[in-house]
C-alpha cells in the first residue's frame, strides 16, 4: 500500500514539474475551440471580423438525373456524385459535397461558401454544367432514335408503294377476269368452234384467278410486315417521349452553420479532455526523455 502511494506521489510530482507543458497544450486546445466553433458565431455579428472570418453558409439543393430512350439514367448516381465531389463539372472555389438518395435518381448537392449569393450562383453553374453534359448525351441518343425512325418510315413507305402496286395489278387482273367471264357467258357451247374458245377462256380465267390469289397472299404478307413496322415506329417514337433531361427538383436553400449551447458544451469538453490527455502523455514523454537521453544517445 505504501509503495503504491509512493508511485502515485511520484507521478503527481512529474505532472507538477511539467505543468507548463500541460498548460501550453490546454491553451492551444482553447484556441482551437475558439477558432473552430466560436469565431464563426462572433464574426457574423461584427462587421470588422466578418470581412476576414466570414461565417460559412450551406447551400443545399437536389437534382434529378434524366433518363434516356431505353429508360436508363443518363449517368449513374455514383458517377455523378464522384464527378461533383471531384469538381469535374465545375472549378468553383466553394467546397462541395454530393450524396446519392437511395432508390431514386436524385442527388443531393451541398456547397459551402462564406457568401450565400456566390454560393447560389456556384450551385446554378454546377447544375448548368451537369445539364449541359447530360444534354450532349441526350442529343446523341435522340439522333440514334431519329435515324432509326427515319429508316423505319422509309421501309413503311416502300411497303405501302409495293402494296399499292400489287393492289393495282390485282384489280387489273380481276378486271380481265370479269371480261373473260362475260365472253364465256356470251358463247354458244353448241357451236364447236365456240366450245373450243370456251375451253381456252376457262384456262385463262383459272390462270388469272391463281394470279389474283397470289397477289392477295403477297399483299396480306406485306400488310403484316407493314403492321410490324408501324408498331416498331410507335415504339421508337414512344422512346423519344421517355427521354427526360436532368433538372434541379429542389431550389438551393441557404442555411448558416451554427451550434446549439448543448453542442458547444459537448465540443468544449471533448477539446479540453483531449488537451489534458495529450498534455499528460507529453509530460511523461518529456520526463522519460530527460532521464534516459544520455543512455539512449550513448547506445546509438
Amino acid at each position: 500500500m505504501e509503495e503504491k502511494e509512493i508511485n502515485l506521489v511520484y507521478y503527481l510530482n512529474i505532472l507538477y514539474r511539467r505543468r507548463k507543458i500541460i498548460l501550453i497544450i490546454l491553451i492551444l486546445s482553447f484556441l482551437f475551440f475558439g477558432i473552430k466553433y466560436l469565431l464563426p458565431l462572433v464574426s457574423s455579428k461584427i462587421p470588422f471580423l466578418s470581412e476576414r472570418f466570414l461565417q460559412t453558409y450551406k447551400i443545399e439543393g437536389v437534382i434529378e438525373i434524366g433518363t434516356l430512350s431505353n429508360g436508363k439514367p443518363i449517368e449513374s448516381q455514383a458517377e455523378v456524385v464522384w464527378k461533383i465531389n471531384s469538381k469535374i463539372y465545375n472549378s468553383s472555389d466553394c467546397s462541395v459535397k454530393a450524396s446519392a438518395i437511395q432508390n431514386t435518381q436524385l442527388v443531393k448537392i451541398a456547397l459551402f461558401s462564406s457568401n450565400p449569393d456566390k454560393g447560389k450562383e456556384s450551385f446554378k453553374k454546377l447544375c448548368d454544367s451537369i445539364k449541359k453534359e447530360h444534354q450532349k448525351i441526350i442529343e446523341k441518343d435522340k439522333e440514334k432514335i431519329n435515324k432509326k425512325i427515319e429508316e423505319i418510315k422509309n421501309r413503311i413507305n416502300a411497303y405501302e408503294e409495293e402494296i399499292k402496286s400489287l393492289r393495282e395489278k390485282k384489280a387489273n387482273t380481276e378486271s380481265e377476269m370479269s371480261e373473260i367471264k362475260k365472253e364465256m357467258e356470251s358463247l354458244d357451247l353448241s357451236d364447236t368452234s365456240q366450245k373450243s374458245r370456251y375451253s381456252f377462256l376457262t384456262n385463262q380465267y383459272s390462270y388469272k384467278n391463281s394470279e389474283v390469289n397470289q397477289y392477295r397472299s403477297i399483299i396480306n404478307s406485306k400488310k403484316k410486315t407493314l403492321e410490324t413496322l408501324k408498331s416498331e415506329l410507335n415504339t421508337e417514337e414512344a422512346h423519344l417521349l421517355d427521354i427526360r433531361p436532368t433538372e434541379a427538383v429542389k431550389e438551393p436553400a441557404v442555411s448558416s452553420k451554427t451550434f446549439s449551447k448543448k453542442e458547444l458544451l459537448s465540443h468544449f469538453l471533448i477539446v479540453v479532455l483531449a488537451g489534458l490527455i495529450i498534455g499528460i502523455v507529453s509530460s511523461f514523454l518529456v520526463e522519460f526523455w530527460q532521464k534516459n537521453r544520455e543512455r539512449i544517445l550513448s547506445q546509438e
